[in-house]
Order: C-alpha cells, then structure tokens, then sequence
C-alpha cells in the first residue's frame, strides 16, 4: 500500500470563488462547488482546489446541506481572511484535490483528557 506524507505549507487564501451549474436539459441537475486559490508564502506557489458542496460540509463539519447562500456567504469569510493559515499537503504535490484536505487536516483523537477523567473518577469512586 502506497502512503502518501504530508507536509505542512503556510498558505494565503487569495481567492474563493463559488461555481453553480444546472446542468442541462437531458440531466437537470444543481451542483456547487467552491474553488480557492491558495498562495504558499514560503515558495510564492500557487495551489489550486476545487471542493465540491459535500467536502465542503465534511470539513466543516456541516451536517445539513449548504445553501447557496451559505456556501457565498463562506466564500466571502475566506477571501476577505488576512490571516494565513497551515495546511497539510501531499510532498511535491502541484494540485490538491479535497480528499487530501480531509486526509492530511484530521487531528488525532485526544485520549490525554479522558485518561485523567477516569483516574479522577477512581480517585473519588465516583460510579454513574
């Protein structure tokens, strides 16, 4: 099984841009997608990534569908964003595609805080 390491790039937003198609006649269909323009401030390289309406709403966690108001209205949030932010990307990757986001940006579950709540627990045989 071939894996695939990630890299962590500090990147700009420099544009986000919402496309809706129709589709046509024969297959009336409503898709979106959200394109972003990420500039890497380390290498002036300039990533490209479409995300459609759904890996939009996994990474964000959205679990109803988004509007087309509130995939503008996110789209207007990123590109006025100033800040820069980490991103994990694929090693000598040229292109993202959102299942990368999602692979690379998952944090690892914290067990730390559980661990101590039991040993509180065990300390004070508190039982539910």
């Amino acid at each position: 099984m071939n894996t695939v390491k990630y890299e962590e790039k500090i990147v700009k937003i420099v544009d986000a841009i919402v496309e809706q198609n129709l589709g046509d006649d024969d297959a009336p269909t409503f898709t979106q997608q959200l394109h972003l323009t990420l500039r890497d401030l380390d290498t002036d390289f300039v990533f490209r990534v479409s995300l459609t309406e759904g890996e939009v709403r996994r990474i964000i966690n959205a679990a109803d569908t988004l509007s087309s108001k509130q995939l503008i209205d996110l789209s207007l949030m990123l590109r006025e964003r100033e800040e820069p932010i980490k991103l994990m990307v694929p090693q000598n990757a040229t292109t993202i595609s959102g299942q990368d986001i999602m692979r690379g940006n998952n944090p690892k579950p914290k067990r730390k805080r559980y661990r101590k709540n039991n040993k509180y627990k065990k300390q004070n045989k508190i039982t539910q």
